[in-house]
């Protein structure tokens, strides 16, 4: 291979390679990325079908969400359920956001401000 294909190719690749870490890969269209905007760190995330009046377990797990930070949630439920969702965020200072009917399908970063 020519230095010139060569060097091209390393290019590309580099490119590929920051294109994909961007953003983040949506395998299911209800997968987003919860980003807090607040000054407190959220310590639980709670997600359920619209209308469900079951939350389920907290969907960060032994996680966190720090002031200014993310975290990628991946939807892991039946298709059936569509695209409405209401989300509970739980703060460590104890304050409770609810976020009611969010479609999970147009929105790829739900923001949380506290």
């Amino acid at each position: 291979m020519s230095p010139i294909r060569t060097k091209l190719f390393g290019v590309l690749a580099v490119l590929l390679f920051i294109s994909a870490s961007i953003s983040p890969a949506r395998a299911d269209q209800r997968d987003f990325r919860l980003i807090n905007r607040g000054s407190t760190t959220i310590v639980s995330v709670y997600i359920s079908a619209h209308g469900n009046p079951s939350w389920g377990s907290d969907a960060l797990g032994s996680s966190v969400v720090y002031s200014g930070q993310y975290s990628d949630m991946y939807y892991t439920g039946p298709d059936s359920v569509g695209c409405m969702f209401d989300i509970r965020v739980v703060y460590a200072d104890h304050a409770i956001r609810y976020m009611w009917n969010e479609n999970l399908c147009a929105d790829s970063a739900i923001y949380s401000y506290h």
